[in-house]
Parts: C-alpha cells; sequence; structure tokens
C-alpha cells in the first residue's frame, strides 16, 4: 500500500516527544510497584512541527483530505520519506501575508505491519 506525501518540508528547528503507555500498581507504602507496558506499540513519538510555508492552501487541503488517515513526511522536499507513517489530529495556520503562513501542528508516528 502506497501512503500519500504531505506537501511540507519541516525544517530542523522541530521537536519529538516520546512517550511510554505504562501501567502500574504500587503494593503498599513501602515504594513497591509493578511495572507493565500497554498494549504491541508502547511507545508514541510525537513531532511538533512549526515552519513558515507558502503552500498552505495545499498544506490544510491535504490534512482535511487525509481525515486522520496516515501519511508520509519527506524531510527533503518530497524526494525521499523517512519510512515512517504519521497523523496530524489537530494543526494550525496562520497566515502573515497573501503568500506566507505559519504552520504548527502535531504528527504523531503510527505503527504498521509489514
Amino acid at each position: 500500500m502506497t501512503y500519500p506525501i504531505i506537501p511540507l518540508t519541516p525544517t530542523w528547528e522541530n521537536s519529538a516527544e516520546e512517550k511510554a503507555d505504562i501501567a502500574s500498581t504500587r503494593y503498599g507504602d513501602g515504594g513497591v510497584e509493578a511495572r507493565t507496558t500497554k498494549g504491541i506499540n508502547p511507545i508514541t513519538t510525537t513531532w511538533d512541527i512549526q515552519v513558515t510555508i507558502t503552500n498552505f492552501a495545499d498544506v490544510d487541503a491535504f490534512l482535511k483530505a487525509q481525515e486522520g488517515t496516515p501519511f508520509q513526511l519527506s524531510l527533503d522536499g518530497g524526494v525521499t520519506t523517512d519510512g515512517n507513517l504519521y497523523i496530524c489530529q489537530e494543526y494550525q495556520i496562520e497566515q502573515l501575508g497573501l503568500t506566507a503562513a505559519t504552520f504548527n501542528g502535531k504528527f504523531q508516528q503510527v505503527r504498521r505491519f509489514s
């Protein structure tokens, strides 16, 4: 299956957050705790993307058309991808003028089975 590439090239100033989904149970007051991961993909990676773009209408139309389904991300303008799939559940586009806008979005990496 092929996935579309978002028409957005992030810059290197963006941050990633890794979060483990852990279930824990505390036993008594002595600090003893049992921990286990939840699910088959316990690590969630989320990227906070902030970039100034000129194709804001294309990016907006792309994300609306995806309706929360996975897409690929290219760091070199669409030539290659990083091999991962992402979803974007929330984003903002602030228009700076007629030809530029600031894009802010959270891209969550989704796991797939090959």
